[in-house]
């Protein structure tokens, strides 16, 4: 099991340096967009932070319903270009996916399908897009579709069993776990985001 961390710009300026040698340093998730418009301005700096310092780093996008999949892929891509790190990438969907969208759960999934699509191509074959997720919010809004079920599974629900299960939610077990969102890690200022994975095998480019 490796521990590892998301961050965004919440958490300003990382000290890469010291976080590799925190327990928590082990990967590194950062977002860089969100919906067609939203850039982190910490992303690329992030990737080259972890880099430098040896730590396996992964991009992910927020996942917007409003706003067509395909296109939000294409913002994402444009973005991490030359900048995609050594992890595949995430697509974050929860409750806050829906602001400003009047469709319905199928209208979600249909979005992520397309935008699913259009990642997968700028992908070694056989690797596969994360999917995370609020754990409640997939399990009761969307039914736990399993759509998306042969892909890494990455629920966030703050709880301290490691047996999390994944009933209701579409897969049989997850490959990456946010656990809490108040962790204290070496090298950041701010509470973060903290995670455990199974292995980096199912996520490596």
């Amino acid at each position: 099991m490796l521990n590892g961390i998301d961050v965004s710009d919440d958490q300003g300026t990382i000290d890469f340096g010291q976080l590799k040698n925190d327990p928590h340093g082990q990967f590194v998730f950062a977002q860089a967009t969100g919906g067609l418009t939203v850039t982190n301005t910490t992303y690329r700096t992030n990737h080259d932070g972890c880099k430098a310092n040896g730590i396996p780093f992964g991009a992910y996008h927020f996942f917007y319903a409003k706003d067509p999949g395909d296109q939000q892929a294409q913002h994402f891509l444009n973005f991490i270009d030359g900048y995609e790190g050594t992890l595949v990438p995430m697509v974050d969907v929860e409750q806050d996916s829906l602001a400003g969208f009047s469709g319905g759960p199928g209208d979600v999934i249909a979005a992520l399908i397309a935008f699913d699509s259009a990642v997968r191509k700028s992908l070694p074959a056989g690797k596969l897009p994360i999917i995370y997720f609020g754990y409640s919010f997939w399990s009761d809004y969307l039914g736990g579709n399993g759509d998306f079920s042969g892909h890494p599974a990455w629920p966030a629900a703050y709880n301290s069993n490691p047996t999390l299960g994944m009933s209701g939610t579409g897969w049989a077990s997850w490959t990456l776990w946010q656990y809490a969102d108040n962790g204290k890690v070496a090298g950041i200022a701010t509470n973060v985001d903290l995670d455990r994975l199974t292995s980096l095998d199912p996520i490596l480019r």
